[in-house]
């Protein structure tokens, strides 16, 4: 017998729970690009796949949801890369996350396959696609780049606070600026 699908009500408040924001604990920010001889540079947020998955498997158990990968490359190709010529391949992950009565989304992720553990980072960034069109870590696409000043080590001297629309439900302002810098 076919598992039937969730009524309309129980739609919403799961969507609901699926788009809301993580704990800003489990926000990292990422050095997208940098600027003056790398002292200062864009950072955008992120969330560690771990937060995706915990989520899934609070609102659905482990046995509610699957998540399939394909893996291929794209031989021979050449890259530019601080004036000098790489040759290498590009990794490509398709990642197909299904969640029982809801249905499945696809994402995709791309690397060098040059750069350490890039199956892993293709893989992720699949990840992350596939489970934002069920609206889980949407609000992560909707922040802006924002410039800061990088230590001699490349990394944030400073990371910015978090707005109020990217706080979980019923967490305040003080209780977020108590976690920033938190790197756990």
């Amino acid at each position: 017998m076919a598992a039937t699908k969730f009524t309309e009500a129980e739609r919403e408040k799961l969507f609901a729970q699926l788009e809301a924001p993580f704990d800003p604990a489990l926000i990292k920010w990422r050095v997208m690009r940098t600027f003056d001889d790398g002292r200062s540079g864009v950072i955008l947020p992120f969330a560690d796949p771990r937060a995706y998955t915990d989520r899934l498997n609070e609102l659905f158990t482990p046995s509610g949801w699957t998540r399939e990968y394909t893996i291929t490359t794209v031989p021979s190709l050449c890259r530019m890369e601080r004036g000098k010529a790489i040759v290498t391949s590009k990794v490509l992950v398709a990642t197909a996350v299904t969640i029982t009565r809801m249905g499945s989304h696809t994402g995709t992720g791309e690397e060098w396959a040059d750069r350490e553990n890039a199956v892993t980072a293709a893989d992720v960034q699949a990840f992350k696609r596939a489970c934002s069109c069920f609206g889980l870590g949407r609000y992560l696409y909707r922040f802006g780049e924002t410039r800061v000043r990088l230590n001699s080590r490349g990394e944030p001297i400073a990371i910015p606070t978090l707005p109020e629309w990217a706080l979980p439900p019923g967490m305040t302002m003080a209780q977020a600026n108590g976690l920033a810098g938190d790197t756990r």
